[in-house]
């Protein structure tokens, strides 16, 4: 898989991240991800992780069977988008936003309000739902089919 850590930033363009154990790919810390016409799939775990302040950007990507997680995971503060992106047949919800609960032990909480926004996405055929929002984020949806 791939893993974009603290203040890194990856551009991934027409590859394909598959066949991993667990996530596809995280993204943490204050990192960007950027995947451009690729593909994540058949990995154990959820296709994408986007967790702290890290900011998740697809465009025109297909993100599928990835069997005992969800598409695509946001508890990112961050504002990531999907754009024209295909996230189908995942073991979970195709994507989920969710707001932080609490923090590491020793450690205040922060506010969290994670914010999509999903522009002519197609989310199908996922387990649970297509789009599950939780808690205090902020999901903005342009066109696409759910």
């Amino acid at each position: 898989g791939v893993s974009v850590e603290g203040d890194a930033a990856l551009l991934m363009r027409n590859c394909e991240i598959s066949n991993h154990n667990s996530s596809g790919a995280s993204v943490t810390g204050n990192a960007q991800l950027t995947l451009v016409e690729s593909r994540v799939h058949c990995c154990g775990g959820t296709g994408v992780v986007v967790a702290d302040d890290a900011v998740l950007q697809a465009t025109d990507c297909a993100i599928h069977h990835n069997d005992n997680g969800h598409g695509v995971a946001v508890t990112s503060s961050a504002a990531s988008s999907l754009r024209r992106c295909e996230v189908r047949d995942n073991g979970r919800n195709g994507v989920v936003v969710t707001a932080r609960r609490g923090a590491a032990p020793g450690v205040p909480p922060r506010p969290c309000q994670p914010r999509l926004r999903m522009e002519s996405n197609c989310l199908l055929r996922n387990r649970a739902y297509g789009l599950a929002v939780h808690g205090g984020v902020a999901v903005q949806w342009h066109g696409g089919v759910v």
